[in-house]
């Protein structure tokens, strides 16, 4: 079974050009939650943040290598869909590729990868995205090659209860987040309409 459906991609390229309308930028790993909380209600509810962020960096990378390759594969009106909103969000730097660059852990360009690798995301592959994330927002000290060999170390049972601890955790987070952005645009509203009157 594919992870992202055709209009599951539609949605997430679209919210990322609504999410740069609003923030004046492309959603990156700091603001992902954010970018996930405004998207999840257009997207298949069995996706992560992790697999959207993913999932952005690769139609990115597809994108960038295709346009800097000269190749033109676009087939169905789903690719016509997928190059046009791509274009329109990473036309600018994909003049400026080389084809080959590699991501640099902002959700910038990536190697391109097969539909395999992008189902496993949040898997096998990623065994703790969140304790991964919380060890590098606050234990500086444990971060590159030594957290990684440590993270091999970690007991499996105790580091998924973990690991489910803080997705949930993260989960509250962005329903918060969504809330307050609610809230922002409810006072957005009303000084307008102060405003006029």
């Amino acid at each position: 079974m594919k992870v992202w459906s055709e209009p599951d991609e539609v949605a997430l390229l679209e919210g990322a050009l609504a999410f740069r309308s609003r923030t004046g930028a492309l959603p990156k790993q700091p603001t992902m939650s954010v970018f996930f909380a405004s998207i999840k209600t257009s997207i298949a509810t069995h996706l992560t943040p992790e697999q959207v962020g993913y999932k952005l960096k690769r139609l990115k990378s597809k994108f960038v290598h295709s346009a800097s390759a000269g190749s033109s594969a676009v087939v169905t009106a789903h690719d016509r869909r997928i190059c046009e909103l791509s274009a329109e969000i990473w036309g600018e730097e994909a003049k400026q590729a080389d084809g080959d660059a590699e991501e640099d852990g902002n959700g910038d360009v990536a190697p391109a990868a097969t539909e395999e690798e992008e189902d496993d995301v949040g898997r096998e592959d990623v065994k703790y995205p969140f304790i991964k994330e919380a060890v590098a927002e606050y234990g500086r000290c444990l971060s590159g090659m030594l957290l990684e060999k440590k993270l091999k170390l970690i007991d499996y049972s105790k580091g998924k209860l973990l690991e489910e601890k803080l997705r949930k955790q993260r989960e509250a987070e962005m329903e918060l987040w969504a809330k307050r952005l609610d809230l922002l645009k409810e006072i957005s509203e009303l000084l307008t309409d102060a405003h006029k009157s």
